[in-house]
């Protein structure tokens, strides 16, 4: 097993690319998504976890200018975590929570919002459990509507954690 002290979390570069589409894909392998291509995207902030020259952690947190009236939540909010995941053998570590902590200063001092924001699924309690520790709290469905002129999803949470989590 690994040792939290000898993961460095660093920017993600094309190199990573395989590294982490293999971490996203092996946690949601029919996701339709390829969170990795944020590498090369404008706008995104994209963090990786290494442990011995592995890749073994990503984030992606979007920070370019939301778009008020997308489909979904995810383009209404900035900055927004896209997905944050960690390879299976390197789970419990604190590796996520170290990610999301690091992705999060950077998303808030490099956009100067209040919040940070993401949606996590209603049954992921792993998921959710990580993020109240973190200072991420559920967003009601009314602040929402006044917010993003949206109430969510019925399968997920939406979450958003101010600067004072992450001593900014």
């Amino acid at each position: 097993m690994s040792n939290p002290e000898t993961i460095t979390i660093r920017n993600a570069n094309m190199n990573d690319w395989g590294a982490a589409n293999l971490i996203h894909k092996s946690a949601f392998p029919n996701d339709i998504y390829t969170y990795a291509d944020n590498i090369r995207a404008f706008g995104t902030i994209n963090l990786v976890a290494v442990k011995e020259n592995q890749v073994v952690g990503y984030i992606t947190v979007l920070v370019n200018s939301p778009t008020p009236d997308g489909r979904a939540m995810w383009m209404r909010m900035r900055p927004y975590i896209g997905y944050v995941g960690v390879l299976p053998d390197y789970r419990g570590l604190g590796i996520a929570k170290e990610l999301v902590r690091e992705a999060s200063r950077k998303a808030l001092q490099y956009t100067g919002e209040g919040y940070i924001y993401l949606e996590t699924g209603e049954s992921n309690e792993t998921a959710q459990s990580l993020y109240e520790r973190l200072g991420f709290e559920v967003v009601p469905p009314d602040i929402l509507r006044e917010l993003f002129n949206a109430t969510g999803h019925a399968n997920s949470r939406v979450y958003r954690a101010g600067r004072s989590a992450f001593g900014i």
